[in-house]
């Protein structure tokens, strides 16, 4: 199974179970070699029957953990009946939650006291409660910080065994870790060590940010920055709220020397609150579509409320009508709205944003999705066979400077492992040129992309490898750079064979490199009959009709298809080679049985399929055809053109087999 991060496979678990709930899975679950986010589990035997797939996880980028199953089946229909539990309750537990929502209340009060110590004992905070508040808020955080990483242990295991799993893998969680001895540490030396607490106060927040979901942004370490002003600013309006509740002076008094600071830390909250919820949605709609953007709006609106008691203290506070339980009560009205903007923050920290949601939703793909907009593109396409893959290559734009290299290896399953992908490019004047690839932005099985810059125009031979745990991938490919345009050639050569009354096509098809070719043949007749041989067995379509046998000595089987006439060449090479067709570019030239012709390349990306075409330079005919797909690479030489040739039924029996054929209306053996 693979995800698209990578995985903690001491907390990660897949289990299989049959009908009945008996397990059918042998050993533990395994990782994948040279692929992170990828795990795997042995199965027994199994019998046919339906069977369900249970599987958790754990990231260890930001330490989020999902859940989920599907079911199938062995010799029986199955639907998938996928579930992915990704709230807030299933990846962290309550237990969890409540120690997030205690680590968040605990940074936002350390925060907020050490940037504001000094107009806190002028707005009339005794020391004792300043003391209090430096030593007891990195304890709550520690505290809190425990709680969830022992919940999230739990859920994953059932135990607080590998807790240790947990804390010292991945890069999330290590910084949990260094997060909880840091606020320890910041405790005991609040009231003795200033410098040493504002220090550990810097690293407690760099730690939290960073072990969470900034980490797994586009833009990780600007997001990281943004998440770390807005916490601190929180920090700093909501401490002003407590520090004015808890002042032992005037309250107008301590909202004056608290209000300054209490603003300006408003308006950072919410410039960075709507920039970092720029970052992690993916559009505005976002905001109603997925639970993310919900508790982001909710969020929003809790902040909302804050200002705006914020505000009516305010101006209550500066009115010549002074009374205090007019103070008091928006006051504690902004404290109560705080309170619910850090649970709802705290909720976020359990949702995937909505990116990582809409992308755990999707199915996991196998092509590159650039390849279905070739079409559009200036691009080359070509494909070599490696062991039990297709390797595909693709330049943007085909010339020299600089050019988007991607690859999709056909065949590749997650398991596969492949890694350290790179190409190498020798010109035919000495020059060279090298990239490593890396894998695609996209969910895509085996896709790579790189780019880099192709310093002149030649011919050049480039060489791709790619290591597997199916033994090392390679590829060649020989390039005309600039690759001029070959569509008008393409159509020509479609318009040719289309006037064609005869062909014959001698085929070698291979599932793999190393597999022995089936070879077969096919003689063609306008406009609707082929005979088609391989080995002993033989086809004769002639119309409607179709004769076939396994052997020499079998009866011929005949049936009729009416609605399947079949016609050639009309429309026969266009959806073979035509419908779909993209990068249609030239190769070079070369020859085929005495004729000189010009290599054409092109790919169907809806297949996919790689093609090559030798077209004769004299008619326009396609001499030699090359097509590579997965588990199907085929070579054809064309030939006998317009030659005479007579394809009719079985002679000794047509005409029985067309008055059975007449009659009945469906398949006949032929006595």
């Amino acid at each position: 199974m693979s995800f698209s991060e990578p995985l903690n496979l001491k907390l990660s678990r897949v289990d299989v179970e049959d009908g009945d709930g008996r397990s059918v899975v042998t050993g533990p679950t395994l990782g994948v070699e040279g692929d992170p986010r990828a795990m795997r589990r042995k199965l027994a035997l199994l019998e046919p029957g339906q069977y369900v797939v249970r599987w958790r996880t754990l990231s260890t980028v930001d330490g989020h953990a999902l859940r989920g199953s599907y079911t199938f089946g062995v010799g029986i229909a199955s639907s998938a009946n996928e579930t992915i539990e990704n709230n807030p309750t299933s990846s962290e537990g309550w237990l969890g939650l409540l120690g997030r929502f205690f680590a968040l209340v605990g940074l936002t009060m350390w925060v907020g006291s050490a940037a504001l110590g000094g107009v806190a004992q002028r707005a009339g905070l005794e020391e004792q409660w300043l003391g209090r508040i430096a030593s007891w808020a990195p304890l709550l955080v520690a505290i809190g910080t425990s709680l969830s990483v022992a919940s999230l242990t739990i859920r994953s295991t059932g135990t607080l065994a590998e807790i240790g799993g947990l804390l010292f893998s991945g890069t999330s969680g290590p910084l949990r870790a260094g997060l909880i001895g840091v606020s320890v540490l910041a405790s005991f030396a609040a009231s003795r060590f200033r410098k040493l607490a504002l220090l550990l106060l810097g690293t407690a927040l760099v730690l939290e940010v960073a072990s969470g979901h900034a980490a797994s942004s586009a833009t990780p370490l600007l997001t990281i920055l943004l998440f770390g002003v807005h916490l601190v600013a929180a920090g700093v309006w909501v401490f002003s709220i407590a520090g004015s509740l808890l002042s032992s002076i005037n309250l107008r008094i301590a909202l004056a020397a608290f209000s300054p600071f209490a603003i300006g830390a408003a308006w950072a909250v919410a410039l960075t609150g709507v920039a970092t919820a720029a970052l992690e949605l993916r559009d505005p709609r976002d905001l109603v579509s997925t639970g993310y953007g919900k508790v982001v709006l909710g969020k929003a609106f809790a902040l909302a409320a804050m200002a705006a008691f914020g505000l009516i203290h305010h101006y209550r506070r500066k009115s010549d009508r002074f009374d205090i339980l007019r103070l008091r009560s928006p006051l504690r009205l902004e404290a109560i709205a705080a309170a619910t903007a850090i649970a709802l923050a705290t909720l976020l920290v359990g949702f995937p944003d909505p990116p990582r949601e809409a992308e755990s939703a999707e199915p996991l793909g196998n092509i590159d999705p650039i390849l279905t907009s070739l079409g559009r593109r200036d691009a080359l396409s070509v494909a070599d066979a490696s062991g039990p893959f297709v390797v595909g290559l693709t330049l943007l734009p085909p010339r020299p400077g600089k050019v988007e290299v991607r690859v999709q290896v056909l065949g590749a399953q997650p398991g596969d492992g492949l890694r350290d992908a790179k190409i190498e490019g020798t010109s035919d004047a000495g020059r060279r040129f090298d990239a490593k690839l890396q894998r695609c932005r996209s969910r895509a099985v085996g896709c790579f992309a790189a780019e880099t810059l192709l310093p002149s125009a030649a011919t050049w031979n480039i060489e791709l490898s790619i290591t597997s745990n199916r033994g090392m991938v390679s590829a060649q490919y020989a390039l005309p750079l600039p690759a001029p345009n070959g569509s008008s050639e393409f159509e020509k050569a479609l318009k040719a064979m289309e006037t064609l009354t005869s062909m014959r096509i001698q085929e070698r098809l291979r599932a793999s490199v190393a597999q022995d070719p089936l070879i077969s043949e096919y003689v063609f007749r306008a406009p609707d009959r082929f005979r088609f041989s391989l080995g002993g067995s033989e086809r004769v379509v002639v119309g409607t009709l179709t004769f076939t046998r396994d052997n020499p000595s079998d009866r011929w089987k005949v049936e009729d298809s009416p609605s399947l006439a079949f016609r050639w060449p009309r429309g026969w090479f266009t959806s073979f080679w035509s419908a779909g067709s993209a990068a249609v570019r030239i190769l070079g030239t070369d020859q085929v049985e005495g004729a000189d012709c010009r290599v054409v390349a092109f790919v169907r990306p809806q297949l996919p399929a790689w093609f090559e075409i030798c077209i004769g330079e004299d008619d326009g005919l396609v001499r030699r055809m090359m097509m590579r797909a997965e588990g199907h690479l085929m070579e054809q030489d064309l030939s006998g053109f317009d030659d005479p040739v007579d394809i009719n039924p079985p002679t000794e029996l047509g005409r029985t087999v067309t008055r059975n054929v007449r009659q009945k209306q469906g398949a006949t053996v032929v006595p």
